[in-house]
């Protein structure tokens, strides 16, 4: 039964309940409703004032059918997807069917109108088909001419809320039949491209197979032989035909054709599941392998060696003819191969093969150009195909873009020796791996970069460092002499000095001490940076040695008022084995900063034993450091008052000698302050009793990093 047919007999049979009128009723058996019409812009009828009926309006325009005003009124309405009206505009959509369409009942029967009625009796009914609110047609009835009764009318708008209903129910299951039906053509579809994807693919999936009662072989390609009674059935997953099933059965029975029917339906169930195992397995050994070449390329960064590992790898786990990977030069001018799979692909690198950009026929550039996956599974087909003399056996080429952001690094080509070697499922595959090895290859040169900076910035240090050793002695040779024969000239030697004169030298006397001190302390950190500080070690008490610092920084105390003393509760037995010159030069400039630093109060040394170790602290009750700048005092050349108006002079490069000093003796020197003036800072130097000569110095900014606050 059509899908007509079947609208008519619903519709009759609607129409056959609702007919016959109650025993009250003065309606004429003659009575007949002739029109259904879906949808009109407008319901209207003429009846008598008193009788008019709930849902029916007063006289008006008589219009059966949509005017294209109405249409055009309808549609500019905003509506939600789920109303009633836009599923009918969808179902009359003038494609599946017409914009329009009516029905007719009378005398038992039911046809289908094809026009508007063009005129209707004055006492014509016209009664709203109604869905949720939503108007989608009128039910016309011609009554005798005595006019409708209030019981009429209520019967009738009954009959048409049942027939308003009844239709929309039709209509939705039109539409999902519609739907079903489409949705059924899709996996058709699918099917027939997955089997056709599959046989192209295995050449003896081509002809077929044949058992001879003792083991399966392939099928020769002249077809069965031996007899030419052959049963055939039809081997289909959903209604798409796979294959044929052909037995040689003889003469077919009933019962045979039955079996054949069964073992078709179960054989071709069991050939579909085995094809979508296998490709299963296929997919999820593909991206298993993308998986570990992506954990794999993550740690190489060697680009070179990163790409010909990536090449090499593919050709071997995806089992393919070839590949290759080519790289976009500087001004993205051509594509340069840069590695390749095999002796082949070594040999292309070696020849420096090359592809320009602009190449129409080239595959590889157009992927470039286009920054999408492009596929040749036919490349003797093509006419644009660029062949390559060293690659004779190529059928089917593939090649996908390998983009970071928005930049396309280069291609990433495969090339098989079968023809429809590749499915857009692999350019799926592949698409993923090219981009992460376009990111992996981003890294790499990413480090390679990092680390031919690094290596130039140790050159340039290396550079520096011999700088300034060198011009460390030659400044101090000069200076060394300047000083002698001032001293020469203080004792009067060469004759009796004015006061003028004996004034002059002794400000010559001391600047050039200053100057001699700040080339020593440049000369220093030049034979720690280039690992040539030599530490003599000795035996001696610490207190000894905060002795001698203490007086020759009294001096400088005494004259800004400050209080300098090793506090009472102080260790004055410990004793350390160090090189002793070197820790009184820590110490020496550890009390200096603090004097320099303080304006008023004092300075304190302390030293306790703790366990294998002794900590000297030098704390002061000066401007203090602020806590973000704790680490900076020990970095080269750095001042934590960096102004202009600052009061105390330096080089910089007092704390992080100290610091490097005392790293050499297995210790570590840090600070610690509060950042508020008048609480000072306090400096901890921490060394073993027994000096653990370390050779390789660490950077000051490290030590920051790792002993700012201890």
């Amino acid at each position: 039964m059509s899908k007509r047919n079947h609208t008519y007999k619903r519709l009759e049979a609607l129409f056959s309940e609702v007919e016959p009128a109650a025993p009250d009723s003065p309606m004429p058996a003659a009575r007949r409703v002739p029109a259904i019409a879906v949808p009109p812009p407008e319901v209207t009828a003429r009846v008598p004032e008193n009788d008019a009926a709930p849902g029916v309006k007063a006289p008006g325009p008589e219009t059966a059918f949509p005017t294209g005003e109405s249409e055009k009124a309808l549609s500019a309405e905003p509506r939600s997807p789920a109303t009633p009206a836009e599923g009918w505009e969808d179902f009359l959509n003038g494609i599946d069917r017409g914009r329009q369409m009516g029905f007719s009942y009378g005398d038992g029967q039911m046809t289908v109108l094809k026009d508007a009625p063009r005129s209707l009796p004055e006492n014509a009914l016209r009664v709203p088909l109604t869905v949720s609110g939503t108007t989608i047609g009128t039910m016309q009835a011609v009554g005798d001419g005595q006019g409708w009764t209030a019981q009429q009318m209520e019967i009738a708008n009954t009959a048409a809320a049942q027939l308003a209903q009844h239709l929309d129910g039709l209509r939705l299951l039109a539409q999902a039949e519609k739907y079903r039906a489409e949705a059924e053509r899709a996996v058709r579809r699918l099917t027939r491209e997955g089997w056709t994807t599959y046989q192209q693919a295995r050449d003896e999936m081509r002809t077929g197979f044949v058992f001879d009662l003792n083991q399966v072989q392939p099928l020769p390609a002249t077809g069965p032989n031996g007899t030419d009674k052959l049963a055939l059935r039809d081997l289909t997953v959903r209604n798409e035909t796979i294959g044929e099933l052909a037995v040689d059965a003889g003469s077919v029975s009933v019962q045979t054709e039955e079996i054949l029917d069964a073992v078709a339906a179960q054989l071709s169930s069991h050939l579909e599941n085995l094809r979508l195992l296998e490709q299963n397995e296929k997919r999820s050994h593909e991206l298993e392998t993308v998986a570990e070449l992506s954990a794999t390329t993550s740690t190489v960064l060697d680009p070179e060696r990163l790409l010909q590992l990536i090449v090499d790898s593919v050709k071997e786990r995806f089992g393919i003819y070839h590949v290759h990977i080519y790289l976009a030069d500087d001004d993205a001018q051509n594509l340069l191969l840069a590695a390749g799979a095999g002796e082949v692909g070594r040999s292309l690198v070696a020849k420096k093969h090359a592809i320009p950009m602009t190449t129409e026929r080239s595959i590889v550039a157009r992927a470039r150009r286009e920054r999408r996956a492009l596929i040749v599974n036919n490349v003797r087909g093509e006419p644009d195909f660029l062949p390559n003399p060293d690659l004779p056996a190529t059928r089917s080429e593939m090649a996908v873009p390998m983009i970071v952001g928005e930049r396309v690094l280069g291609v990433f080509d495969v090339q098989s020796d079968r023809i429809d070697g590749f499915s857009e499922e692999d350019a799926n595959i592949y698409s993923t791996l090219a981009s992460q090895v376009a990111v992996a290859l981003q890294n790499a040169r990413l480090y390679m970069e990092q680390a031919e900076t690094v290596a130039q910035l140790r050159e340039l240090d290396r550079l520096k460092t011999s700088f300034l050793a060198n011009m460390s002695h030659e400044l101090r040779t000069p200076l060394n002499s300047i000083l002698g024969f001032t001293d020469v000239m203080l004792e009067g030697i060469d004759g009796e000095l004015t006061e003028t004169m004996d004034n002059d030298l002794h400000l010559i006397q001391r600047n050039g001490q200053h100057l001699l001190h700040l080339i020593n302390d440049v000369l220093d950190m030049a034979k720690i940076s280039a690992g040539k500080m030599n530490l003599s070690l000795e035996r001696f008490k610490v207190q000894d040695l905060l002795d001698e610092v203490l007086d020759i920084s009294s001096s400088l105390a005494a004259e800004k008022k400050l209080l300098l003393a090793v506090e009472k509760d102080s260790d004055r037995m410990v004793e350390i084995t160090a090189d002793r010159t070197r820790i009184r030069q820590v110490m020496l400039n550890l009390v200096g900063n603090a004097v320099k630093f303080t304006d008023r109060g004092g300075v304190d040394i302390r030293t306790e034993t703790k366990g294998e170790k002794v900590l000297i602290r030098v704390s002061d009750t000066g401007m203090g450091i602020p806590k973000e700048k704790l680490g900076l005092v020990f970095q080269e050349f750095t001042q934590v008052d960096t102004s202009a108006t600052r009061k105390v002079g330096g080089t910089g490069l007092g704390l992080p000698i100290s610091q490097s000093l005392v790293k050499m003796h297995g210790g570590r020197l840090w600070a610690e302050s509060s950042g508020v003036p008048g609480e000072g800072a306090a400096f901890f130097v921490e060394l073993p009793l027994e000096a653990r000569i370390v050779e390789t110095v660490e950077t000051a900014e490290d030590e920051a990093a790792g002993h700012g606050k201890a």
